[in-house]
This record gives C-alpha cells, sequence and structure tokens, in this order.
C-alpha cells in the first residue's frame, strides 16, 4: 500500500504527518505555480506514477488515531476517515468519501479516477463516490476516528459554483474526464522530509 499526499503549502502538516507515519511508503504529489489547487488531478497523477496494487489517498491535515486500521480488508474501495476531530467526531453525511479512502489498482482503473475538472475547494470527493458507484465499485464506509491538524478554511471561489454542478452530472463526465484523459507535467522528483515528492505542474 502507497500513500498519495495531494500536496501544496502545507510544510508544517507534512513534516508532522511524515514523523508519525514514518513507517509508510509516502509520497507527496506537490502542485506548482499559483492555480487554484486541483485536488482531484493530483490524485490521479499519484495513481499513474505508483507502480503499488493498493493506493491510499490521504490528506495531509489527518492523523488516524490507530494506524493498524490501513490494514483493514476490502474489496475495491474503502473510506477510512468518517470521524474528523474538526467535526466533532461525527459523521458529515452517510456518503462523505474525502479526507482518507483506499483503492485497489483495478477499482481506480475501472471508475477512470477522478475527475480533472474540479478547481478549488469543494465537490472533487462526491464525484469520486459518484464514479464508484456508476463503475458498480463495493464501498465500504468505515468510522475510524482521526486528529485534525488546524488549518485555514480554503476560501470559496466561483468556481466552487460549478463544481457543484459538475457532481450533479457526473454519469455525463466521468468516461470523459479522469485517467484516460490525464494530462501533466513533471518538473521535477525529489524528497521533502525523508519522502518522495514529484512535483508537477497542472
Amino acid at each position: 500500500m502507497q500513500i498519495i499526499i495531494p500536496y501544496r503549502d502545507r510544510e508544517e502538516h507534512l513534516k508532522k504527518f511524515v514523523q508519525i507515519y514514518k513507517h509508510f511508503d509516502i509520497v507527496v504529489v506537490e502542485q506548482y505555480g499559483n492555480k487554484l489547487f486541483n485536488r482531484a488531478k493530483l490524485l490521479n497523477i499519484g495513481f499513474n506514477e505508483s507502480a503499488d496494487k493498493i493506493v491510499c489517498f490521504h490528506d495531509v491535515d489527518l492523523i488516524a488515531h490507530d494506524l493498524s486500521i490501513y490494514r483493514t480488508e476490502f474489496k475495491d474501495a474503502i473510506h477510512l476517515s468518517g470521524l474528523c476531530e474538526q467535526f466533532n467526531y461525527k459523521q458529515i453525511y452517510a456518503t462523505c468519501f474525502g479526507g482518507v479512502s483506499m483503492f485497489t489498482e483495478q477499482a481506480y482503473l475501472k471508475c477512470n479516477g477522478s475527475s480533472n475538472e474540479f478547481w478549488g475547494w469543494g465537490g472533487e470527493d462526491d464525484d469520486l463516490y459518484n464514479r464508484t458507484k456508476l463503475a458498480g465499485l463495493d464501498v465500504q464506509f468505515m468510522p475510524f476516528k482521526y486528529y485534525s491538524q488546524r488549518h485555514k478554511k480554503q476560501p470559496l471561489t466561483r468556481q466552487y459554483e460549478v463544481n457543484k454542478r459538475l457532481c450533479t452530472s457526473t454519469d455525463l463526465t466521468w468516461q470523459k474526464s479522469g485517467l484516460n484523459s490525464l494530462r501533466y507535467d513533471i518538473i521535477k522528483e525529489d524528497t521533502i522530509f525523508g519522502v518522495k515528492r514529484i512535483l508537477v505542474n497542472i
């Protein structure tokens, strides 16, 4: 299993994460430049550059209470961060798919990965869940607890309304935008805090 972290400008969070997850295989996919952050596209890039049969998409601000949960068996996909400190350890809604999720290689290929069209905050996780259902994947939701490293919330932009609309049309877009339409340039590969980093222009 390889942990893939979509990343930009969170050095303090990443340093702590790496210290705690030091025995895990971690790859940081960092977005270059000043465009709005595109978490979903970074997940696709991490997957595309990984040779592992199981990938764990992991936000850098979340730390599991119990690291053994990453050994939980699953068939296609599993959502791990069901109960987060920032939400008072309460489930936000039944199909919340953001934060931390794991996929088998075949499952992520089958749903064509994530959409490349979600810029800025919000929506890409719901769209990915929609894709898992359209692809007929088995998805497990686990009530595991996570600490939340403090950070400023991302400001909403006009793009947020676009993202909301995209979530309502996944059935029309999931086979068009994803792994099969992924384009990016690797600027460099190096290390950060002792783990592999891939700096990409998207």
